[in-house]
């Protein structure tokens, strides 16, 4: 049963990261002013990674009582980068965008460079979670 749990729970945090990077995301640039896009993206991103912090820890509980170490482990560091991204990478990137947006070219570079860590956080997160799911399918 814990074991069950736990591959539910990482495939909600898989579809939930997927949804956002590839539908959401793109459909709000697609759709919105980039003023009004780049402000919404702003609002949500606490909360989406909020979400991936919240399912990968209770998917890594879950994984725990099912005595899954290798789960485990996979769940806690998606958890422990979205944290990192949460707490440290995007307040950064909001202080660099503030610079970005007053043409500051050193801002630009380290917004853009941040920007870009947090696209490859969230990939090897999508990755890792997608790896641990195929892992028991194969």
């Amino acid at each position: 049963m814990s074991h069950q749990l736990a591959l539910y729970a990482t495939a909600m945090l898989l579809g939930a990261k997927l949804f956002f990077s590839f539908v959401v995301a793109p459909m709000v640039f697609a759709n919105l002013p980039e003023t009004t896009a780049a402000g919404f993206m702003r609002a949500i991103f606490p909360l989406y990674y909020s979400v991936t912090i919240v399912l990968a820890l209770l998917a890594a509980l879950a994984f725990a009582m099912a005595q899954d170490v290798r789960g485990v482990i996979v769940l806690g560091a998606i958890a422990a980068l979205g944290l990192v991204s949460r707490q440290i990478v995007l307040p950064r990137i909001e202080v660099w965008r503030v610079g970005k947006e007053a043409g500051d070219a050193t801002a630009t570079a380290k917004f853009r460079a941040l920007h870009q860590a947090s696209m490859l956080i969230n990939m090897a997160q999508i990755l890792g979670a997608a790896g641990l799911l195929f892992s028991f399918v194969l």
